[in-house]
């Protein structure tokens, strides 16, 4: 899985995931949609600042469909939120800023992605939810990880929140601090690092588990 991964592009700005802070009560709400052709793509990297990233894996799709759902207690604050999503040189970028630390909004993500496609994600805090793509690296500092139906290789990398990863047809990496781990139902093999506190429940691995 390595041979795929390329630097992420690194967290703009800080922020933190609304059901872990005081946020509080979203005043003000904007949403945004952007459609990007794949091309040449053969990856989607997103990186969140603060919020939800739901992405899902589509057949018969060439393009990236992506939907930012922000809020905010105050219109300054919304004001200060902004969402990217455009196809760079080999990969599609998308990104959900939070200006001044994050701590008075949010946006949450919700991407398509053709099923083929590799996927990347950095996520300072807030929950991530991945279905049906090809292959994925997740790096999230704060915030529970679902994982399932993965056709190629997964890396998780989490700082703190539980972490469920179910059928994967390759390997799978996982680096973990704080946080219950369950794994089931990979054909290649699990390995697990740095698994300092949580409970580990895995099921139906075909392959070799190393810890």
């Amino acid at each position: 899985m390595k041979a795929w991964l390329l630097p992420l592009v690194p967290l703009l700005l800080a922020g933190c995931d609304l059901d872990v802070n005081d946020v509080g009560p979203c005043n003000e709400r904007r949403d945004f949609n952007r459609i990007v052709d794949v091309g040449s793509a053969l990856e989607t990297r997103i990186v969140s600042d603060n919020g939800f990233v739901r992405v899902v894996g589509r057949s018969n799709i060439d393009e990236v469909r992506v939907v930012g759902r922000a809020c905010a207690r105050n219109r300054r604050d919304l004001d200060d939120v902004e969402m990217v999503a455009q196809r760079m040189d080999g990969y599609v970028r998308v990104l959900g800023l939070v200006a001044r630390g994050g701590r008075d909004a949010r946006i949450d993500l919700t991407v398509e992605v053709p099923d083929w496609m590799l996927v990347e994600i950095e996520a300072l805090r807030g929950d991530v939810d991945v279905d049906r793509v090809s292959g994925l690296i997740v790096i999230n500092e704060w915030g529970d990880i679902d994982v399932s139906d993965v056709f190629g290789d997964v890396e998780i990398e989490d700082g703190s929140g539980h972490i469920d990863v179910r059928h994967v047809d390759g390997d799978v990496w996982i680096w973990d601090e704080s946080g219950d781990i369950y794994v089931e139902d990979v054909l290649g093999d699990l390995n697990i690092q740095d698994d300092t506190s949580g409970r580990l429940t895995y099921r139906n691995i075909r392959g070799v588990v190393r810890r």
